[in-house]
């Protein structure tokens, strides 16, 4: 990978979401969705995950307090869920969704800036490798959760919309370092992103 720039990290942290993206726009009505919001619940997204690292640089004994299973699902899934609700609530206070199509599409572009700002994080400490992994994994699961939290959220089932996504995050933290299960999260996580929606395809 090209290591002479950051265009080729940004390009390929981009696309994969803008493809996804782009899919499930395609199938809404038309002008269902107000883009011109998407952009604060994106920065939000982004400035969530400093907000995660604030926590860590507070209490830096939550890095190695739990085993990796463990900490997969009752710390780093539970904590990133957790801020990135409370990311949405206040970015909501400027913007509130009107209908199931923008609660899915402003948490997913939340998760999505997330997920973009957590990859740049990897590449700065590990290299622009990683991003080829990232961008196909971790970017889909925030997205999806996202996707999740959002549906949830529209149909007033606030409780499961944070319950959910930890679950689906957790699931994909812990099998992240088994290459087969992992590849089948991303699979779980476009599926239900895709199943979350496919009821609002062709509403109004």
């Amino acid at each position: 990978m090209d290591t002479s720039n950051n265009i080729v990290p940004f390009l390929g942290t981009f696309i994969p979401a803008a493809f996804y993206a782009a899919m499930l726009y395609s199938m809404m009505p038309r002008r269902s969705v107000n883009l011109t919001h998407l952009p604060l619940f994106f920065i939000t997204g982004i400035v969530t995950t400093i907000f995660i690292k604030y926590v860590y640089f507070i209490f830096p004994v939550l890095r190695n307090l739990l085993e990796p299973v463990q900490d997969a699902f009752f710390l780093t899934a539970p904590l990133e869920e957790t801020m990135k609700m409370i990311g949405f609530l206040m970015a909501s206070r400027y913007y509130k969704p009107k209908n199931a199509h923008e609660f899915v599409f402003t948490y997913m572009s939340l998760g999505c800036g997330f997920a973009m700002a957590e990859n740049f994080t990897y590449i700065a400490i590990h290299g622009p490798g990683v991003l080829v992994i990232r961008a196909f994994t971790a970017l889909f699961l925030h997205m999806s959760a996202g996707i999740l939290a959002g549906r949830m959220w529209s149909d007033g089932n606030k409780s499961l919309a944070l319950i959910l996504p930890i679950l689906l995050h957790g699931s994909y933290n812990a099998t992240v370092e088994i290459d087969l299960l992992s590849w089948m999260l991303v699979g779980v996580c476009i599926t239900v992103g895709i199943l979350c929606c496919r009821d609002l395809f062709g509403k109004k």
